[in-house]
């Protein structure tokens, strides 16, 4: 199961953004890495499997945690470069990121980029909720860069 959380610079939460439509990903931010190399592949996952469905309690804490990772980058900002990237991961039961890449491009590599770093500070996530069963969640994140009102 895919979980779609909005976020937006400003650290709140954008509710009723569409779901990103299936479109080849773009090669900004694809995540390369092997997981049978790494060992981290879903079926060496405890519980493995999708969670069949996240709780709310664990989609705000994630919400709230990638908000306080986000920045708006300066260069971008003096650009008046805005744009909405859809960011997708997987994340295990612990809040390790297996996979990462840009499901829809802003138009702007270095918002793009940002969104890519934005997770990688926030690792790691936050850990599943006992309530949650199986070993690994999808996420797409819509990450929102607007001049308006964000810091």
């Amino acid at each position: 199961m895919t979980a779609a959380l909005g976020t937006d610079v400003a650290g709140q939460a954008a509710s009723g953004l569409p779901a990103p439509e299936a479109a080849a990903p773009s090669s900004v931010g694809r995540d390369t890495r092997d997981p049978a190399a790494t060992g981290s592949d879903s079926a060496s996952l405890p519980g493995a499997g999708a969670v069949g469905a996240p709780s709310d309690d664990y989609l705000n804490r994630l919400r709230y945690w990638l908000d306080r990772n986000k920045t708006y980058p300066r260069q971008a900002r003096r650009q008046r470069m805005q744009g909405l990237v859809y960011l997708h991961f997987r994340v295990t039961r612990d809040g390790t990121v297996l996979s990462r890449e840009i499901r829809r491009s802003s138009g702007h590599a270095l918002l793009d980029e940002e969104a890519l770093a934005m997770l990688r500070r926030a690792q790691p996530l936050p850990a599943f909720s006992a309530t949650m069963h199986g070993g690994y969640l999808d996420v797409t994140v819509p990450v929102e860069f607007s001049l308006r009102g964000n810091r």
